[in-house]
């Protein structure tokens, strides 16, 4: 008797036509129940915003009632305006009631809408009617007030009536227990609506349950079908170790050091799974460690940068402090303070000008370097008049570049000056003014030399007060 032999490739693709069925069977059955669980949601979704409508339809209905009632009291306009820009522009109740109509309802609940729409209109009219009537009372315009308001008919006895009788009559229009009789009748057929909105929901949730049930029902079935055979088992050995590691080894293989973003995607039996997380894991560590050298690197490099900065910051201030010390007037020491700052700061020119200390100071100038003519400049300079000036009167350093020279703005110290731009810097002694100095660069300032500036302003302040106090009392000694 000769037995029947199967091939491999037989095997395997017996195999596959089983496993393409089930799996179209099973692809069903979970489109089916998403299907189903989408439908559940919707529903819930739908029950949600019915009942927010319902919330936004009260919601509008007392922000119109309130809004009618300060104006009858108050007689303040803006609240007319709320009124009229709630009712004929963002009319929340009619949006309300359109959206509900385009949902699933019943003929009882479309009824219910009806009957909140009917009341609504009734509970508008006395709204609009009492408004009209303290209008009238009032002689208010009626410029940008809609025309349904301003033009609401009135009765003769109402038209008639004197001011103060008008005004009774709008508010009891508000007031009275009919009017909170209709607000009633609106409420109490939204919360019908909604409950039987929530009936209706209930019953098509539950629908929705059973047939979420029947989908489980299906995939359990399915997943019982799946015979435990030879064929499976083989097919199972070759998808879960062969493909697995010649997969492996091709990944490998096309693996370079110059890959950036590489993963062995984990296949086939636990161990290897394992063997790939490992391999992953072990790659991902060496990449972690690439990159917290590189910002290593960097932090030492912006380490390195913040010490040269501070370096050259110390090392400005040291100089301009050896400058400072010894006794010196006013006027070589502030040439000296220029002559380093030009070339510190590699600017091309520079002024100093001192406050004369009157109750509206003037600035006079005691001193320029940079190739400047000193006769073409102002000597004395007015507090707020031009880039020095300003910058005295808001006591901040003030900028400026070379496309404002013909501004007004600018006085005749900056005209014939060759740099592209400028800065007035204020220095003080104790919340007062003691001058400005300002400087010129072909470059715009940078922000190490602006903090350079900050830094050493106090300083200057306190050697010119300290100036000025010596010279003070040696005036004093020798008047003495």
């Amino acid at each position: 008797m000769k037995i029947m032999t199967i091939k491999l490739s037989t095997l395997n693709l017996s195999t596959l036509l089983l496993l393409g069925m089930m799996t179209v069977l099973l692809t069903g059955s979970v489109i089916y129940m998403q299907q189903t669980l989408q439908e559940k949601d919707d529903i819930l979704e739908e029950q949600a915003r019915i009942r927010q409508l319902g919330i936004d339809f009260i919601n509008a209905m007392e922000y119109l009632t309130d809004e009618a009632r300060k104006f009858v009291m108050t007689y303040d306009e803006r609240h007319i305006q709320r009124y009229a820009e709630e009712v004929y522009f963002i009319q929340t109740r009619e949006k309300v009631l359109n959206i509900v109509n385009t949902l699933r309802a019943t003929k009882e609940e479309i009824d219910l809408l009806a009957t909140i729409k009917q009341t609504s209109d009734l509970l508008k009219e006395k709204d609009i009617h009492a408004m009209r009537l303290v209008l009238t009372s009032l002689n208010m315009p009626v410029i940008g007030i809609p025309e349904e308001i301003s033009n609401y008919p009135l009765t003769d006895i109402e038209r008639l009536a004197e001011a103060g009788d008008k005004l009774n009559i709008a508010r009891t229009l508000l007031f009275d227990r009919q009017y909170d009789t209709l607000k009633q009748q609106i409420i109490q057929p939204i919360k019908r609506f909604q409950l039987l909105v929530n009936q209706r929901i209930t019953q098509e949730i539950n629908l929705a349950h059973a047939k979420v049930k029947k989908a489980i029902i299906i995939l359990i079935s399915i997943a019982i079908l799946i015979p435990f055979s030879v064929l499976i088992l083989l097919f199972i050995f070759w998808k879960q170790v062969s493909l697995p590691i010649s997969n492996y080894i091709h990944a490998l293989k096309k693996h370079t050091d110059k890959t950036t973003e590489f993963t062995l995607h984990p296949q086939g039996i636990r161990e290897l799974h394992l063997l790939a997380d490992a391999f992953n894991q072990q790659l991902q560590d060496n990449h972690e460690q690439l990159q917290k050298n590189r910002q290593l690197m960097q932090e030492s490099q912006q380490n390195n940068r913040m010490l040269i900065k501070q370096d050259w910051l110390k090392t400005g201030q040291t100089q301009l402090n050896n400058l400072l010390v010894g006794e010196q007037d006013e006027v070589r020491l502030a040439r000296h303070i220029l002559q380093f700052l030009l070339n510190y700061l590699d600017l091309q020119s520079g002024l100093f000008y001192l406050s004369d200390m009157q109750t509206v100071p003037q600035f006079k100038l005691i001193a320029s370097e940079g190739g400047l003519l000193r006769h073409q400049l102002d000597n004395l300079i007015p507090l707020g008049q031009g880039l020095v000036g300003q910058a005295a009167l808001e006591q901040k350093i003030i900028f400026l570049t070379h496309s404002f020279i013909d501004n007004p703005f600018i006085t005749k110290e900056l005209q014939e000056i060759t740099p592209a731009h400028f800065l007035a810097v204020p220095f003080m002694y104790e919340n007062q003014l003691k001058g400005v100095v300002s400087l010129g660069a072909m470059v715009e300032f940078n922000e190490l030399q602006v903090e350079f500036l900050e830094q050493i302003m106090p300083n200057m302040g306190i050697i010119f007060h300290t100036i000025q106090t010596n010279l003070r009392l040696k005036v004093a000694m020798h008047n003495h």
